[in-house]
């Protein structure tokens, strides 16, 4: 009996021992696959997964050595093409009063492509800022914790501001306040974005005539930050791929594709997510859950 337990007590621990280095490979391909950048896995055990282990964390550091040099590159290249591109749109304003009629035309194409590259390069401007928060904040760096925003009164507001263009093209814009007043965890400037992306994609693309509805409530120990519309909606391939960088439907001529993407990564963040649903009327229906702010009454 004795000889028996000696033997289980040195297999536990030889298991242990060839188990340890696995389970922190686990934790480490875990956190790669959500892209924070944990520490790297432990080198031990029997030789050849010591090797393989070596391998791995020198693999994960190249790896996100790419990404972080890819994401400076676009936040770079946007913020210098900024000042090249505001002068060229500076003197094709001030080409406007000597373009001949026959040249009318193709003066209004080029200054409308200069419009869809400024917009691009603010998004992409947005885009790789929203993408260091997110990313601060999978590695423990954010700071947005202690700020809060009432929604009901940002719905408000922004309602208010997209009102004239819903007219405009004949949309119908609603709010629904809740009772309880929810406040999200996140400062107002970032709600105000989420809402202007999904209230400007609605206006867009939602089809002449719809209702667009625009609510926030509480859900648990979140807050449902929702833009609905009752227009032609999206097929079921088409919302999985939405959120998705440099997404855009097949009618969609003008669009950057980055809207959702930058929404995606604002809520991210935040430790909140983005669903695109099927809206109950029909069209589509925006849903961002986000954290609920620790003073909200609800």
């Amino acid at each position: 009996i004795g000889l028996l337990a000696l033997v289980v007590v040195i297999a536990r621990s030889l298991t242990r021992w060839l188990l340890r280095p696995l389970t922190g490979l686990e934790r480490a391909v875990a956190d790669m696959t959500e892209g924070v950048a944990g520490p790297p896995a432990d080198v031990s055990g029997p030789p050849e997964l010591r090797h393989f282990t070596a391998a791995f964390n020198t693999m994960s550091q190249v790896v996100r050595a790419s990404l972080d040099r890819q994401g400076r590159l676009v936040a770079d290249a946007s913020h210098q093409l900024r000042n090249p591109l505001a002068a060229v749109r500076l003197r094709a304003d001030t080409l406007e009063d000597f373009v001949a009629d026959a040249g009318q035309s193709t003066y209004r194409s080029m200054t409308a492509e200069l419009d869809r590259f400024e917009n691009l390069l603010q998004q992409l401007l947005a885009l790789a800022r929203a993408e260091q928060l997110s990313g601060s904040r999978k590695v423990g760096l954010t700071t947005t914790a202690a700020e809060s925003t009432e929604l009901d009164d940002v719905v408000r507001e922004r309602v208010a501001f997209w009102q004239p263009v819903a007219e405009r093209d004949g949309h119908r814009l609603i709010s629904h306040p809740d009772r309880c007043r929810p406040a999200a965890q996140l400062s107002r400037q970032d709600v105000e974005q989420l809402l202007d992306v999904a209230i400007d994609n609605a206006l867009r693309y939602s089809g002449p005539g719809t209702t667009i509805t625009v609510s926030a409530a509480p859900a648990g120990g979140s807050v449902d930050l929702v833009v609905s519309d009752d227009g032609t909606g999206l097929p079921e391939e088409d919302l999985r791929r939405a959120a998705t960088r440099f997404w855009r439907g097949n009618n969609d001529g003008a669009g950057t594709g980055l809207g959702l993407a930058i929404a995606t990564e604002i809520a991210a963040g935040h430790g909140g997510t983005v669903a695109l649903e099927r809206a109950p009327e029909g069209g589509l229906l925006v849903r961002f859950r986000l954290p609920l702010a620790g003073d909200s009454p609800c």
